[in-house]
C-alpha cells in the first residue's frame, strides 16, 4: 500500500517556492532602483535628484518604487523631462544595473532602455 501525505505536508514547498521568486523579484526591483539613484546622485546633485523625483511623481504619476515595473513609462517621463538628455542618463543605469548583475552590457541593434530592463527582468526577477 503507497503512503499517502497531507496537503498540509506539501504547502511549505510550494510557499517556500513561492518566497524564492518573489525575492528574486524584489531584488531585482532594488537593484535596479539602486542603479538609477546612483546613477542619478553621480549625474546630479542632491537638490536635482529630488526634483527629479518629484516631476515623476507630482507630474508623471510614476512613485520611485513603480519604476521598476514601468521601465516604459519611466523612459518616456524622462524624455519629456530631459529630451536626449535622458538617454546618457538611462545608458548610466543600464551600466551600473549591468554591473551589479555581474553581467556585461552588450548594445543591441533597435534596443531601448525598456527593452533592456525587460529582458533582465524575465531573467532575474519575472513576477
Amino acid at each position: 500500500m503507497t503512503e499517502r501525505t497531507s496537503i498540509a505536508e506539501d504547502t511549505p514547498t510550494s510557499i517556500t517556492a513561492l518566497e524564492e521568486v518573489t525575492a528574486q523579484a524584489i531584488d531585482f526591483d532594488k537593484l535596479l532602483l539602486d542603479a538609477i539613484d546612483e546613477t542619478l546622485m553621480r549625474l546630479f546633485n542632491e537638490t536635482a535628484v529630488k526634483s527629479i523625483y518629484f516631476y515623476l511623481e507630482r507630474i508623471c504619476h510614476l512613485r520611485r518604487e513603480e519604476i521598476p515595473k514601468k521601465p516604459d513609462f519611466f523612459s518616456n517621463s524622462l524624455r519629456r523631462l530631459l529630451g536626449s538628455g535622458a538617454t546618457i542618463i538611462e545608458d548610466g543605469i543600464l551600466k551600473k544595473l549591468y554591473f551589479k548583475l555581474d553581467l556585461q552590457l552588450a548594445e543591441e541593434q533597435g534596443y531601448e532602455f525598456p527593452d533592456y530592463i525587460h529582458e533582465l527582468r524575465d531573467k532575474y526577477g519575472s513576477s
